[in-house]
């Protein structure tokens, strides 16, 4: 399997300046590629397995389905999401965190694995019956996640499913985070860009989002309070 390389066009300067900002910040919490630096939290390893399974207990059934997985990370979802899935294509911008992930799951022969950013891919309309990402739309400006989450619903198959994790008003890790790109929004913010989004269907009318559900993590609830 092969790692694509990273989409280095980005348009002005700009935009340049902030995606190098959050490489950087990045690269510095990937050295050891590891749960730690996954949640950028040093106790990590003592409810990322938790959390895990939490939100692998909110996706629908994914058995025979062609899915895309977006800040795969170090792929603490991949190999699990790989064992049901028809198709898995990976997208992770962070080098270290996907070689992590090959090294650990490239074994796997239904995954694709492309190291890009994932506010520049580009994808056929109606591949993906689930599209799965967590923390991604927090490190893209309020333009790039709307413009993200467009292309999910131009991605998606009719009836497919969308499911996202986001941090939300603070940070949640315990590492010092200095120049953190981060966004913190509130939840009212994704809930109302996904609401005013729709896109053309191919027999006429639009498809549009429906919200199934909306929650908070119990295992940050009872570990942050």
């Amino acid at each position: 399997m092969n790692i694509h390389p990273a989409d280095q066009s980005v348009g002005g300067v700009e935009n340049l300046s902030e995606r190098e900002q959050l490489v950087k910040y990045w690269e510095s919490h990937s050295d050891k590629a590891t749960v730690e630096g996954m949640h950028l939290d040093t106790e990590a390893v003592k409810f990322t397995d938790s959390d895990r399974d939490e939100i692998l207990s909110l996706l629908p059934d994914y058995t025979g389905k062609d899915m895309l997985e977006l800040a795969a990370g170090i792929g603490r979802f991949t190999g699990i999401l790989a064992k049901k899935a028809k198709s898995l294509t990976v997208v992770e911008l962070i080098e270290n965190f996907i070689k992590a992930n090959q090294k650990t799951n490239g074994h796997m022969k239904n995954i694709r694995f492309m190291h890009k950013d994932a506010s520049k891919l580009a994808f056929e309309n109606d591949v993906f019956d689930i599209i799965f990402s967590c923390w991604i739309l927090m490190y893209l400006t309020d333009e790039e996640a709307l413009a993200l989450t467009e292309n999910w619903l131009k991605w998606i198959k009719e009836g497919g499913y969308i499911v996202f994790r986001e941090t939300c008003f603070r940070q949640s890790g315990n590492i010092p985070s200095k120049n953190n790109p981060s966004r913190y929004r509130e939840p009212r913010f994704y809930n109302s860009s996904l609401a005013s989004i729709s896109v053309p269907a191919p027999q006429g009318g639009r498809y549009k989002f429906e919200m199934i559900k909306c929650k908070n993590l119990e295992t940050y609830i009872h570990r942050k309070g």
